[in-house]
């Protein structure tokens, strides 16, 4: 069987509104050199049956379906299609996101006129959002940051992303060389929910080398109607462990001061927005301003998480009743979090918590 060109790996949970109009976006792709691989998460609605209902209907691209037993969470998931992929180059996707006609056609356009006599590493492009409506919306990051097409400097293209902020690099807005995955072991973080995504984008930036630049929309996400508000949870705190680790690999990879303290930046505020992220019906506004207002002004950016969450919880303390609703399961969760950060993420990949 001919290797296909790119993988899409599809990571589906309860998407039985959106998934469809995903798969048929990539039916339609003017070039056919690809493969589709789903990883449903144990979804519990009707998100299965529309996949095998639009892919069974065509015969031209191969597909495989992996349904999980239990729900693993997107970077399980990924890590699984990743695994089964016989591509040349990865593209991760939604199961509610939409791709333009041309994609693999340009990337394959893009891929076979180089000279450089190496493989492109990685292949990025724009990504818009998609209103329920049609509407397009840019991002509100401009991808104004690049220079040229072709860049063989991670380190620019990191301080464009970090600290210029003049590009930002989404998940299904890129494209990886496989091999380069497998060479440097690159996976999603299965133990941190939140944020897996940009841990691995940091670290795929700062291992590869040429990087191909499309200066177009090639992927669209769609605006949902509902937004997704909860109160707070001690599983987002493994993000600032998650990206710190980034941020660890960055300077080893560039060597570049700079580049690490924007990166530790970028995880610090990361950490704080999840505590913003509380629901609204759930927390006293007033209490709640005072106490973000007052963990900014202390908190710093070279703080290890341990320093991080007992401050944070020292806030807690001082602010009173946050929030009106806390189940015993969560409390329990706090609590074993604050004695001991490293227990917990030991506990918590063993799906203990």
């Amino acid at each position: 069987m001919v290797k296909p060109f790119v993988s899409f790996v599809i990571p589906t949970y309860n998407v039985e509104k959106y998934v469809e109009k995903t798969l048929e976006s990539l039916l339609g792709q003017t070039r056919k050199n690809f493969e589709i691989l789903v990883i449903d998460d144990n979804s519990t609605d009707d998100t299965v049956r529309t996949i095998e209902n639009v892919l069974t209907t065509q015969t031209l691209i191969p597909w495989t379906l992996v349904r999980n037993q239990t729900n693993l969470g997107p970077g399980a998931s990924r890590n699984l299609g990743i695994e089964k992929a016989r591509g040349e180059y990865l593209i991760f996707l939604d199961g509610d996101d939409q791709v333009e006609p041309m994609l693999v056609e340009l990337l394959e356009e893009w891929r076979e006129g180089f000279q450089g006599g190496k493989e492109i590493d990685i292949f990025l492009w724009k990504y818009m959002e998609l209103t329920a409506d049609g509407t397009k919306i840019p991002p509100k990051v401009p991808f104004n940051g690049v220079t040229s097409n072709i860049l063989t400097n991670n380190i620019e293209i990191l301080k464009a992303m970090l600290i210029e902020r003049t590009f930002h690099v989404w998940t299904t807005s890129f494209a990886v060389r496989r091999s380069l995955v497998e060479e440097k072991k690159l996976r999603f973080p299965e133990h941190c929910r939140k944020g897996e995504d940009l841990t691995f984008i940091i670290k795929m930036l700062a291992q590869a080398r040429i990087f191909c630049f499309l200066d177009i929309a090639l992927s669209y996400y769609v605006q949902r109607g509902t937004s997704v508000s909860r109160i707070f949870s001690t599983s987002d705190l493994i993000v600032y462990k998650c990206l710190t680790d980034a941020c660890e690999l960055v300077l080893h990879e560039t060597k570049d001061k700079e580049l690490f303290k924007a990166c530790k930046e970028l995880a610090f505020f990361r950490f704080l927005n999840y505590f913003e992220a509380l629901s609204l019906k759930h927390r006293d506004a007033a209490k709640w301003s005072t106490f973000t207002s007052k963990l900014r002004s202390e908190c710093n950016v070279d703080m290890e998480i341990e320093e991080l969450v007992n401050l944070v919880h020292k806030q807690i303390s001082q602010h009173g009743k946050l929030v009106s609703k806390r189940t015993c399961n969560e409390i329990i969760k706090l609590t074993l979090f604050r004695l001991s950060p490293r227990i917990y993420r030991f506990l918590y990949r063993l799906r203990f918590l």
